[in-house]
């Protein structure tokens, strides 16, 4: 059994701040660090989808390198053991540990794949049990970072499948006040229409992060082009995801593909690197900055 100053240990764990990311730009705009319920989104436009899941991955395997338990669930098919491997390795050698095996570390970052919202709805309604299954493992790092890669991947082929295509599929959604209703009336164990289903997700998953103090970090694509009265408003991004997983994010990160190539390094490892600007959203305008991964490892080097 867990005695009390056990108890105050672990509660004063779970109110420490992460350890830093790995990433320049994501780390001076929190303060040097997620802390416990913050939910960072990257969003990811249309050339920037693979630079949103690299960032991710950076951030899994820096809190890995640290001694923080990760799980990270992936939603798009990106993400495989290789590249979990691949990221703690690069961390290892950044912070100039050696002589770490990387597969001792990985064992830190727990990977899960599910396809839809429904399936993803799911794991994180087992959140609970898989955080206690795992922390009561002895010698087993403390689960702190919650990581999703492309949420909303597959909102549009499930919306189709849904209405049957065709015309059908171009209906709206709900209001978002009646989307929300519909979250909260559908019972907990029954399959949730889409429209539903995010409102469900953004609810559990702010839920999880508060109830089980965890930081939550989640990449999703978008799909269109900003429309003009979009770009009047100043938006960042085309949204399509119901309104309560949009409010759901407690930061928000828009990264998209610079519009010049390479050729600015005399480093051949970072020479030909597709360069990415990254915008912040949420909580506050901050001034883009561009950034380009290595070639090999894919650190992450700022430009400006």
């Amino acid at each position: 059994d867990e005695t009390l100053s056990d108890a105050a240990r672990r509660a004063a764990q779970a109110r420490r701040p992460l350890p830093r990311t790995g990433v320049a730009f994501v780390d001076s705009a929190l303060r040097g660090a997620l802390r416990p319920r913050d939910v960072l989104e990257v969003v990811a436009e249309a050339g920037a989808v693979g630079a949103a899941t690299r960032v991710l991955l950076t951030a899994a395997a820096s809190a890995a390198v640290a001694g923080v338990a990760v799980l990270l669930i992936d939603a798009g098919g990106r993400v495989d053991g290789a590249a979990v491997e691949a990221a703690v390795r690069r961390r290892l050698l950044e912070v100039g540990a050696t002589h770490v095996a990387p597969r001792q570390v990985v064992t830190n970052v727990l990977l899960q794949r599910v396809s839809g919202a429904t399936q993803l709805l799911l794991a994180i309604k087992a959140l609970p049990e898989v955080m206690e299954q795992h922390n009561s493992a002895p010698g087993a790092a403390p689960l702190r970072l919650l990581i999703i890669d492309a949420v909303g991947s597959s909102y549009w082929t499930e919306r189709a499948a849904a209405t049957g295509g065709g015309a059908a599929a171009a209906r709206p959604p709900p209001p978002p006040l009646q989307q929300a209703q519909q979250a909260q009336q559908a019972p907990r164990s029954s399959p949730l229409a889409l429209h539903s289903a995010y409102p469900a997700l953004a609810r559990d998953v702010h839920g999880a992060a508060r109830a089980l103090q965890l930081a939550v970090m989640c990449s999703r694509p978008t799909v269109y082009r900003l429309k003009p009265r979009e770009v009047e408003a100043g938006a960042l991004f085309a949204e399509f995801l119901p309104h309560a997983w949009q409010q759901a994010a407690t930061h928000r990160l828009v990264l998209s593909e610079a519009p010049c190539g390479g050729g600015f390094d005399r480093d051949a490892q970072w020479s030909e690197s597709r360069r990415y600007v990254a915008s912040w959203d949420r909580p506050t305008r901050l001034s883009p900055r561009q950034f380009v991964f290595n070639q090999h490892g894919g650190g992450v080097r700022m430009i400006s």
